[in-house]
């Protein structure tokens, strides 16, 4: 439009510079998943269940095995909110685990200044980190293995990841 100008790669609008210099990138990879429904009784190194996409700009994010896909090499942003619900007290630790090809990442808790069963946790993730083209990130809950596997996902959890540079 004459308000606005955009670049255009095989016929499909790949970015847009309106009026204001406010620029939009529709093919940018970005997500944003939530849970479909409460995820029981995880264990530790279990992959966590977003299947219901609020967004998937670019298709990399495979709602059946819960994984992102970089689509090219760069640095990503990955973000999370994970309520966890009913930890066991009698484990030493529960985390937030971020598993990428490069690296893995946590977020961990220890259990030691709880005096019964957790009835719920949050867990908050801010992470910039460096993916190559093809490489895979998947969310999983980690407990150490004297903690029964009762924990469970509360569907009030959100995971993102996009592209920054």
């Amino acid at each position: 439009s004459a308000d606005s100008f955009s670049f255009q790669t095989a016929a499909t609008e790949a970015m847009v510079i309106d009026s204001t210099g406010a620029v939009t990138k529709p093919l940018q990879p970005a997500f944003l998943a939530v849970p479909s429904g409460v995820q029981s009784n995880v264990a530790d190194l279990t992959v966590l269940e977003f299947a219901t996409e609020v967004f998937d700009q670019n298709a990399d994010w495979n709602n059946s095995s819960h994984t992102f896909t970089a689509p090219i090499t760069g640095r990503y942003q990955v973000s999370a909110i994970v309520r966890i619900d009913n930890h066991d007290q009698d484990g030493d630790y529960f985390a937030m685990h971020v598993a990428t090809s490069n690296r893995d990442y946590y977020n961990l808790w220890g259990t030691a200044q709880f005096d019964a069963d957790a009835t719920y946790h949050p867990f908050v993730i801010s992470l910039l980190v460096d993916m190559d083209a093809s490489d895979t990130l998947q969310f999983k809950y980690a407990e150490n293995s004297s903690a029964t596997a009762q924990a469970d996902v509360s569907t009030s959890s959100y995971v993102s990841v996009y592209l920054v540079c």
